[in-house]
């Protein structure tokens, strides 16, 4: 399975190299031009299409001169799948361009345009194909293949159980710290009319959607230890990758030296468990969540110790930068500004040179500066799927509600913990309302996550009108609302939740003139101006 080799650490870029250097072109040929311009491409081809016309030209031009005649592209063919996998291996291992163009020569000259456009996807890990889903492949492989599937979403185990097409699996259940279970996700609706139609008077939980990370959290302790898993959408468990800094809120072990020191009765959560969630990223200051792309960084700034002999991580403008975010933050620091004149004129005078050198800091639009104290990875859990001993999903939400106040109580006791030296910290933030009003640590940065509406509601679409201004009002995404009597089906899309966002919504059209932008962070994002600030002309002016 490619999912089981170590990275290939070669995205289009250094994989661009790569090619050229196994087809050993001429770094002012047109071919070398079309793989390291492929953005540029005025047919709109993806990377690796381009790359498998380059790659059919050029054994096509070299057969022609083998055989002095007319000819086309490759033969191909010639390579077993056994050969293709060790290739592959062979690319994994350390980050020599020379010996990775070595190994992809051995399989260019025996391949056709097709293989290498599915080879150079395979290294990209960009496989995706448009209108067909993993579930359309495995129903033809065995019938029970895609369920099998999406309760341990372990491809191998899957096939190798159903290797036999007349095989029939008992009924199955999902298993904690086995692998990340397929994500039940939720259906589009366009306005809160139709979510309250879809609803047929049933009662119903509107939920806030985050722009944050999707994350399953599964603590086995007989099998992990004092360690949880971190299962992302992608099938990736992100604990090694900076994430398991968050164990401290989940397991039993006593927090790191420095951290809060308190005994309680239940600590963590129960020792089998899995927590379906959103991880993110919170600004103190201002009281909000910070847009997705923070999400790593704030992670490397959770992980850095003061002895690594690396600088510490910077803050990037995405912790702050934003519409919603500035408008508050301007807010705050004239509410501030007003505060500090009231304390008397022999504090200011004291505090003059203070003044002086922070003003140097924040440059010259006078932004508050920012430390990594100011900002808080939090998880949100909205679900349980597995709770002590046994699996829960098919219980009804509003049971899981119940199961799932109970299993984050310890985490909730522990409170925000100080991770890294860095003075960042962490947290689970409960989405019930009576935990917030019980806990003072989570009164501050929590808000209304969740609304119960009960069945035959006549208020139903108001309800969810004001839910989807007040999630637009903090910046999120807009809301999803859920079934209150279904249960957590894997790899299910819509039939028990659904979302609304306020672009789903029907809209007007304004003259609006753009007064500026602000730049993206990320793969994609960074150096492009990824949200415009609009202006209205006010009526009377």
């Amino acid at each position: 399975m490619d999912k089981e080799r170590a990275a290939y650490n070669l995205k289009e870029g250094a994989l661009s190299d790569v090619i050229c250097l196994a087809l050993n072109l001429d770094k002012h040929s047109e071919m070398r031009t079309r793989i390291k311009n492929w953005k540029m491409s005025s047919k709109g081809l993806d990377f690796a299409v381009i790359c498998g016309n380059v790659a059919g030209e050029f054994i096509g031009r070299r057969n022609k001169k083998k055989s002095g005649g007319e000819t086309g592209t490759t033969t191909g063919g010639g390579m077993t799948i056994d050969e293709v996998n060790e290739m592959l291996d062979n690319m994994c291992m350390g980050n020599d361009r020379e010996a990775k163009a070595g190994e992809l020569r051995k399989f260019i000259m025996r391949a056709t345009e097709k293989e290498v456009v599915w080879i150079v996807s395979i290294i990209l890990k960009d496989l995706k194909l448009g209108g067909v889903s993993e579930k359309d492949f495995l129903m033809h492989y065995h019938p029970q293949a895609y369920e099998a599937y999406t309760c341990k979403a372990d491809l191998r185990k899957a096939c190798e159980a159903l290797s036999d097409r007349n095989a029939v699996l008992k009924k199955h259940d999902i298993e904690c710290g086995e692998g990340v279970i397929i994500a039940q996700l939720a259906g589009r609706k366009n306005t809160p009319k139709e979510v309250a139609k879809w609803a047929r008077s049933k009662a119903f939980a509107v939920e806030t959607k985050f722009d944050g990370e999707r994350v399953q959290i599964h603590r086995n302790k007989e099998s992990l230890g004092e360690k949880c898993q971190y299962w992302t959408r992608n099938m990736n468990d992100f604990g090694p990758r900076g994430y398991g800094i968050m164990d401290v809120l989940f397991c039993d072990a006593a927090e790191e030296e420095g951290t809060r020191d308190t005994v309680d009765e239940h600590r963590g959560l129960p020792p089998k468990c899995i927590l379906d969630g959103e991880i993110l990223v919170y600004n103190k200051r201002i009281k909000e969540f910070v847009p997705f792309g923070t999400i790593k960084r704030a992670f490397n700034a959770a992980n850095w110790k003061k002895n690594m002999g690396k600088n510490m991580p910077i803050i990037p403008k995405g912790f702050y930068e934003n519409p919603t975010m500035q408008t508050k933050e301007k807010g705050q620091a004239k509410d501030k500004e007003e505060d500090d004149d009231e304390e008397g004129e022999e504090e200011k005078e004291g505090n003059e040179d203070e003044e002086e050198e922070e003003e140097e800091e924040e440059g010259e639009e006078g932004r508050v500066r920012y430390e990594w104290k100011d900002f808080e990875i939090v998880y949100v859990p909205f679900d349980i799927l597995y709770n002590e001993d046994t699996s829960v999903i098919h219980e009804p939400l509003r049971k899981r509600y119940d199961l799932l106040k109970g299993a984050i109580r310890g985490c909730l006791n522990k409170g925000a913990v100080k991770v890294g030296d860095t003075g960042i910290t962490c947290a689970v933030v409960s989405p019930f309302q009576d935990d917030i009003a019980d806990n003072e640590s989570q009164a501050e940065i929590a808000r209304k996550f969740r609304t119960v509406v009960e069945q035959n509601d006549p208020n139903a679409i108001a309800k969810i009108s004001d839910c989807l201004r007040e999630a637009q009002d903090h910046g999120e995404e807009g809301i999803v609302v859920k079934l209150l009597d279904s249960p957590w089906v894997p790899g299910e899309r819509g039939h028990n939740w659904v979302k609304l966002k306020p672009d789903y919504c029907e809209t007007s059209d304004y003259d609006c003139v753009i007064i500026g932008g602000y730049y993206g962070e990320g793969r994609g994002r960074a150096g492009k101006i990824s949200q415009w600030l609009l202006g209205v002309i006010k009526d009377g002016t």
